[in-house]
């Protein structure tokens, strides 16, 4: 230890570098998430020798407070953070705020990283009540270095309005993401909309729309909420040309209406999911006709309910815009339609096959067993220019065997210079791989 030049244990040292820089602090109950020897003052002297000799390892901190605690525990939390806020370094930083309850000693916890913290703040996300986020409002500080933004709020009963006004001399914000407890009004708050790149909203389609007016620059934007029909009563929006956006995310609307009003001449990535109707294909194709100009889509991810017909999955994959594609992520529960679709002896509009420029299929299926592989393996082996196929269980399954046909027509894939993957998604764990069947 005398070489490296900081008089701690190694187990102390091993201690400190395993918990950074993933796990939050969590003032709840520190020995799960924070070793109780590290909210020690001495301890932190030495943690800002080290800091200052690995600079990267200190760039991202979790703050959460999940119950109400003491003031003593906030206060050997504080001091923790004081000497991680040293004001003498110089990088940057990345910082999650979340707070369950908003009590005198938790929001003054909050405040103290947000000063000590502000003018080098790169990324900022605060999860808490929209009293809390309120509160935070009256701070006079200003984010001068912050390019992401995230605000989330517990519907707590308060329905406070937001401005946000310490962005507003946030020149380098560029990404920002808000759920649908916050209530915005879009020319009152301190966003600098015209300037965002990336968006994300968890609001109604039409306070969506109130925003997307206002971001001409934008490059990414996601809309999640579970309804997102217009009532009769209010006003459908104009049509919104979004000229430079490249990726659209619509997955988690019930519905593809909004599709109906974006412009969208340069898209390339597109995420929907097609619920069951004939509208719902209509609305998605309609789109597609109506972007105009350079829209070619390069990746395209869709959930497609299955009820849905192989003619409508026809009209979709073999519309001109889709020329060019060349990632397809399909999710459904049965997937015969796409493998009819993607048989070699299906065309599309211009009589060429559909999807010509395809590299690689990752199909999502949340079916309990394991369905009859050989007509998707007979397609990829037959398709020229594949790279890539990936098969997804999303739900426990019966029965996790491949037969022995199956896995040697996925080895012959393979042996062509294929990339394959079977596997079953672990339970809770969104995109994570919990037992592999095949690789």
């Amino acid at each position: 230890m005398a070489q490296t030049g900081f008089p701690l244990p190694p187990e102390l040292i091993s201690e400190i570098f395993s918990w950074l820089p993933s796990t939050p602090l969590n003032s709840a109950a520190p020995p799960a998430a924070l070793p109780a020897a590290l909210l020690l003052p001495q301890v932190c002297r030495e943690w800002r020798a080290i800091s200052q000799t690995t600079p990267s390892l200190w760039r991202c901190l979790a703050v959460h407070l999940l119950d109400v605690v003491s003031e003593f525990r906030n206060a050997g939390l504080r001091t923790t953070l004081k000497a991680w806020l040293e004001p003498r370094r110089t990088n940057e930083l990345e910082i999650e705020l979340v707070c369950a309850a908003w009590d005198i000693p938790s929001a003054f916890t909050m405040e103290m990283v947000l000063i000590g913290a502000a003018a080098r703040m790169r990324s900022l996300t605060l999860k808490t009540t929209r009293f809390g986020l309120r509160s935070l409002d009256v701070l006079r500080i200003e984010l001068p270095s912050l390019e992401r933004f995230s605000a989330h709020a517990r519907n707590t009963g308060d329905p406070l309005s937001l401005n946000f006004e310490y962005l507003k001399n946030s020149p380098q914000l560029k990404d920002v993401a808000l759920d649908s407890n916050l209530f915005v009004d879009p020319e009152a708050t301190f966003i600098p909309w015209s300037a965002l790149t990336r968006l994300s909203l968890q609001l109604h389609p039409t306070a969506a729309a109130a925003i997307l007016r206002l971001t001409p620059l934008l490059e990414e934007f996601t809309l999640a909420f579970p309804s997102e029909r217009w009532s009769a009563s209010e006003d459908a929006p104009l049509p919104i040309l979004l000229r430079h956006l490249r990726k659209l995310d619509i997955h988690r609307c019930n519905g593809t209406q909004i599709l109906n009003y974006l412009r969208c001449p340069t898209l390339r990535d597109l995420v929907v999911m097609v619920p069951y109707g004939a509208e719902h294909v209509d609305n998605l194709l309609g789109f597609l006709t109506r972007a105009d100009g350079d829209c070619a889509l390069k990746r395209f991810k869709l959930h497609y309910a299955p009820q849905n017909s192989t003619d409508d999955l026809r009209s979709v994959l073999g519309a001109p815009q889709m020329a060019a594609l060349e990632e397809l992520l399909f999710t459904c529960t049965f997937f015969p339609s796409l493998v009819a679709v993607l048989s070699s002896d299906s065309r599309d509009a211009t009589g060429t096959g559909i999807l010509p420029s395809l590299k690689s299929l990752e199909i999502t299926t949340d079916a309990f067993t394991i369905p009859d592989l050989h007509p998707v393996i007979a397609i990829l082996d037959q398709r020229r220019g594949m790279e890539s196929f990936r098969l997804i269980f999303a739900a426990k399954l019966a029965r996790t065997e491949l037969s022995a046909e199956v896995k040697a027509g996925l080895t012959g894939l393979k042996e062509k210079g294929m990339e394959v993957l079977v596997g079953v998604l672990e339970m809770y764990r969104i995109g994570k791989i919990g037992k592999v069947l095949f690789s």
